[in-house]
C-alpha cells in the first residue's frame, strides 16, 4: 500500500510540475491566447486566437485518473486513450501498450512485452546482426533519442518530428515522436504525419 501512496503522490507532483510550468508559459509576454490540448488525450482544453502556438496540460478527466485516491488501473486508463501509447523504459524495452497500439501493431501483448522497440514495430535496421539500439543508423533513431532524452532529463517532448524506415516499407514513414516519463516508466505516442 505504502508503494502506492508514494506512485500516487510521484504523479502528482509531477503534473504539478506541468501546472506550474503551463502557468509560466501563460504568464508570458505573448499577445495572442495560446490553444491548450492535453498532453495525455490530445483532447482541447481551452481554444486559443486563430493561429496562435499551443501548449500543453491535462484535461479534467486525465487529471481525476492521477489524483483519485482509487485509480483505475494504469491499463484501464490507456485504453481509455484513442492514440497509440507504448510504455518503455530508458532502453525503449516495452513494458505495456494500450489496446489503440496493440490493435495498430496487430500484435498481443506477450508478443511485445520485453522486446525492443525497433523490434516491435518493425524497424528496418533492428534485424541487422547487431539489433535495435546498436546499428549506425540507430544514432539517428527519433524513437529512440525522444525516450533517451525523456528518460535523462526527465521533461516531455511532444511532436518531434522525423522519419522511420520500416521493413518491406519502399519508403521511409513520417511521424511525430511523443513522450512522458513518469517514475521510471516512459509514455511513448507515435503518430504519422
Amino acid at each position: 500500500m505504502r508503494e502506492e501512496e508514494a506512485v500516487r503522490k510521484t504523479r502528482l507532483a509531477h503534473f504539478a510540475r506541468l501546472v506550474i510550468s503551463l502557468a509560466e508559459d501563460l504568464t508570458g509576454d505573448e499577445a495572442m491566447k495560446m490553444k491548450q490540448v492535453c498532453a495525455w488525450c490530445c483532447k482541447t482544453i481551452e481554444e486559443g486566437d486563430s493561429g496562435a502556438e499551443i501548449t500543453h496540460g491535462i484535461c479534467q478527466e486525465c487529471f481525476g485518473y492521477f489524483s483519485r485516491d482509487e485509480c483505475e488501473t494504469l491499463q484501464g486508463f490507456l485504453d481509455r486513450l484513442e492514440a497509440p501509447v507504448l510504455l518503455v523504459d530508458g532502453n525503449v524495452s516495452i513494458l505495456g501498450a494500450n489496446r489503440s497500439a496493440l490493435k495498430f501493431l496487430k500484435k498481443e501483448p506477450p508478443e511485445i512485452k520485453g522486446s525492443l522497440a525497433g523490434d516491435v514495430i518493425e524497424c528496418a535496421y533492428a534485424r541487422h546482426p547487431e539489433g535495435c539500439g546498436k546499428t549506425l543508423h540507430c544514432s539517428g533513431c527519433v524513437i529512440r533519442n525522444t525516450v533517451t532524452a525523456t528518460n535523462g532529463d526527465g521533461r516531455g517532448r511532444w511532436r518531434v518530428e522525423g522519419y522511420q524506415e520500416l521493413q518491406g516499407a519502399a519508403e521511409a514513414a513520417s511521424i511525430y515522436v511523443s513522450t512522458e516519463k513518469i517514475g521510471d516508466v516512459i509514455f511513448l505516442k507515435v503518430e504519422t504525419r
